[in-house]
């Protein structure tokens, strides 16, 4: 026996019973790609008649009822009954039950596996060059069923085979990205202490995974960053990998970070979404420099002009600075990423170390320096200023971008904002301590 699922529409039910048996008899199998024990997964053509041609190819997936899982199936279905189509999800055209199995019938997406991509590139810069236009809508892909729905829908299962990329190199916009197999995706539930199933692929699956607790959303967000080791080194990570901070050539350092924090033991030490772990990654020194380099590759020739007086045209639409002063403007805004870390690393060690120098002499000699006689507060209250003098300068000159990364934040700024910031900290604080001294010395006299 047949039973629709959830269905909303005025429809028959024997009738809708009936149409779906007779659907799923008249599919062409034409391979058979994965076949478990309670999970059968084909490729399938629907046979064309005398007036039309044969359409597909089709995923058809047989899943046994008893085993639980493929829920998330049918409220996809539902979802995208109801006119709702996700972007990074295959279009499901039919679901529902047949005796003892879930039906999932859906479109096939284009394209190549992620593993597929990854194991065609040959070395470190390809690498890192596809990671950084796939990465951040492979993010966007992860973040769709957390948010589409009343309750997240955890995926559980983001590996490199269930990931699609189709670059489409010839339109130029971002990759598409689809997500395959939400067969042992959940529903998140908020009352669950862990998952009563120990499900998942490693090294992608987290302890929660394991029965150490219950899977969230940040449960994908440690799938993305074993994911993200992948792409960058064209392996999955190991457990030795984490012991060495992921320190591996392939991987920048500062994408290092980005991976252990989102690849942390503990959840709660996670970023706390998939769009997070987006910016933390968009904000990397390394990623910006390959998306500038991407650019620059791609901007087309500049075309021979015609005669003098459209060349003066053409300069005056789009001026560049030349010669001297444009060779200097190019070197100082790549500057930041070109510095290697290490220097960045003994430039704020200097800086912390004159800043603990500077604020403990001034805590220490504020009493001496002022009039014998002064209260014990108002010292303080020129302490604290100098403490904001100097930590405000030694802050606007800390590279922060390491910093960010790992706390998940972009840093955009420019110098001239941090700048402008830290005389304003100080002004602040100065203006506040006069009229502090004001007040007392009215008060006294």
């Amino acid at each position: 026996m047949m039973e629709p699922t959830g269905s909303t529409t005025s429809i028959d039910p024997l009738a809708e019973m009936l149409e779906r048996f007779e659907n799923d008899t008249c599919y062409r199998v034409d391979a058979l790609i994965k076949q478990t024990q309670v999970e059968r997964t084909e490729r399938v053509y629907r046979p064309g008649t005398a007036d039309t041609q044969e359409t597909g190819p089709f995923i058809r997936k047989y899943i046994a009822r008893q085993s639980g899982l493929g829920e998330v199936y049918q409220l996809l279905f539902e979802k995208q009954r109801a006119g709702k189509r996700l972007k990074h999800v295959p279009h499901i055209l039919d679901c529902g039950l047949i005796g003892d199995k879930l039906v999932v019938v859906m479109e096939t997406a284009p394209g190549k596996t992620l593993a597929a991509c990854v194991e065609a590139l040959s070395g470190q810069k390809e690498r890192l060059d596809f990671t950084q236009r796939v990465f951040p809508e492979l993010c966007d892909a992860v973040e769709e069923p957390h948010t589409a729905f009343e309750r997240p829908i955890i995926h559980r299962d983001i590996t490199p085979t269930n990931v699609m990329v189709d670059l489409d190199e010839g339109k130029g916009h971002a990759p598409c990205v689809m997500l395959l197999d939400f067969g042992i995706s959940r529903v998140f539930k908020p009352q669950s202490d862990h998952d009563m199933a120990y499900l998942g692929t490693r090294p992608y699956a987290p302890p929660e995974q394991c029965g150490f607790g219950q899977t969230s959303v940040q449960t994908d967000v440690y799938a993305l960053g074993a994911v993200l080791f992948y792409c960058l080194t064209g392996r999955s990570m190991s457990n030795n990998d984490r012991l060495i901070d992921y320190a591996d050539p392939s991987i920048p350092v500062d994408l290092r970070l980005v991976i252990a924090k989102a690849c942390a033991l503990d959840a709660k030490d996670r970023y706390t979404s998939a769009r997070d772990l987006k910016v933390a990654f968009e904000a990397c020194p390394s990623v910006r420099a390959a998306m500038r380099a991407r650019l620059q590759n791609r901007a087309p020739a500049r075309p021979p002009v015609a005669d003098e007086h459209q060349a003066n045209d053409s300069s005056e639409q789009s001026p560049r600075p030349q010669g001297p002063r444009g060779a200097v403007l190019a070197l100082l805004s790549n500057l930041p990423d070109a510095i290697p870390t290490w220097i960045c690393r003994v430039w704020n060690v200097f800086i912390a170390l004159n800043w603990v120098l500077y604020t403990y002499a001034s805590w220490f000699t504020t009493s001496q320096a002022l009039p014998e006689g002064t209260p014990f507060w108002l010292n303080r209250c020129y302490a604290v200023f100098y403490v904001l003098f100097f930590s405000s300068i030694a802050y606007a000159l800390y590279d922060k971008r390491r910093l960010f990364a790992r706390l998940g934040l972009k840093h955009g700024r420019s110098l001239a904002y941090q700048v402008i910031r830290c005389v304003l900290i100080i002004l602040t604080s100065l203006v506040t301590l006069l009229a502090i001294n004001v007040t007392y010395t009215v008060s006294i006299s």
